[in-house]
């Protein structure tokens, strides 16, 4: 069985008005949907710590336990009772041994978080933001965080943090990250589809 094919089984028998996206449709029925081809994009090794900010029911970190060597996999969500619905699904699964040994799930709002200071996150070596829902405020002060950790080499984003982006004129992002690439990809709750923008560390 295929890592997705794996995680689409996992989840399937959560109810669908759960989990809701802004246009009102549930966003759990495309797992691992963008989350696959993004990991086409990006070197992901054995050894990698990686985080997810807002996982929500965690398919992405399920999925990325079971399709790579990570290290460890962690997810932050800040909806106690999705994050718990995810969990109880993955304990039931046949999976469930991978998923106890090698990921963790947070339930706390990621701006309490000292990310570059407390464990695990300090560790953490890739970054998987879905940040289309997050407000600006919260995108600048996780985004501050996340530049003070020396671990990290790959950061994804929904958003594009230098949008207006010149050489002659660089702030602290910019500084201390690359974009490397735009990886455009189709989610089932929107028509078009969305950019994910892959930054490298420079350090």
């Amino acid at each position: 069985m295929k890592a997705e094919e794996a995680v689409a089984s996992i989840f399937v028998a959560i109810p669908a008005k759960l989990v809701k996206t802004y246009d009102g449709h549930s966003i759990h029925r495309n797992v691992g949907e963008i989350y696959l081809l993004l990991l086409e994009e990006v070197d992901v090794v054995d050894g990698d710590v990686f985080v997810d900010i807002g996982a929500g029911l965690g398919n992405v970190v399920a999925q990325l336990i079971l399709q790579t060597q990570v290290q460890r996999a962690i997810g932050i969500g800040i909806r106690e009772d999705i994050q718990r619905a995810g969990v109880n699904a993955m304990k039931n699964s046949l999976f469930y041994q991978a998923f106890q040994e090698r990921a963790s799930f947070i339930y706390r709002d990621v701006t309490d978080i000292q990310l570059p200071h407390e464990f695990p996150f300090a560790d953490a070596t890739v970054v998987y933001w879905s940040n289309i829902l997050f407000k600006q405020k919260v995108i600048e002060k996780v985004k501050a965080q996340l530049i003070l950790i020396s671990t990290v080499r790959i950061l994804m984003s929904a958003v594009n943090f230098c949008p207006r982006h010149r050489k002659r004129y660089t702030n602290r992002f910019c500084s201390s990250f690359e974009l490397t690439k735009t990886a455009d990809v189709p989610c089932s709750w929107k028509a078009k589809l969305i950019p994910f923008y892959i930054y490298k560390a420079k350090h």
